[in-house]
């Protein structure tokens, strides 16, 4: 398999996301987001660019088929990178994610060719804390992901000052562009 998944990992609300949806409007000729599968309610039609959305039954009749690479419960919902989905993307194109860093361990158990790209947020802390306050547990469950001993392929600071997500866009854009023909 000549293609590669970029495997987005940062704690939360450190623009994982926007990176993503940002590098898609780009090369979207040569990337393809591998949308992982949720229990989770539709919040937006926003989310319907990262997940599949399942009921808890389909959810658990599919994890017990082995259908997933991994899958986490958080806040009460279930998540999953499902192997068709992923291998059907790197398929066509290189494929293009968020995952924890158990999602990266998991992905390398199973022989894809992961590329884990850690993203440092900088200048969200108050962001960030509003959102832990919001959802306890969330911070701890960060801390003790980020314990997870991961190579990364790259470290991309995404800074959320003026400027900062065009420049960790454009990062991005060039460290994938590493891999693609000319």
């Amino acid at each position: 398999m000549k293609n590669k998944l970029f495997v987005l990992v940062g704690p939360t609300r450190c623009g994982k996301s926007t990176l993503i949806k940002e590098v898609k409007s780009v090369l979207s000729h040569k990337v393809g987001i591998t949308k992982s599968l949720t229990t989770r309610p539709r919040f937006s039609i926003e989310d319907d660019l990262f997940y599949y959305f399942l009921s808890k039954e389909e959810f658990e009749i599919r994890r017990k088929n082995g259908d997933f690479i991994e899958w986490d419960e958080h806040a009460g919902n279930y998540y999953a990178y499902g192997r068709t989905i992923v291998t059907l993307v790197l398929a066509r194109k290189h494929g293009i994610c968020a995952a924890t860093e158990h999602g990266v361990l998991e992905f390398q158990k199973s022989d894809y060719p992961v590329m884990p790209i850690q993203i440092v947020a900088v200048g969200n802390e108050k962001m960030r804390r509003e959102f832990y306050d919001a959802h306890p547990g969330r911070e701890e469950d960060d801390k003790v992901r980020a314990e997870i001993p991961i190579e990364f392929a790259y470290t991309i600071e995404n800074s959320f000052a003026r400027g900062g997500l065009e420049k960790a866009t454009n990062e991005l854009i060039n460290f994938i562009l590493t891999f693609t023909k000319k």
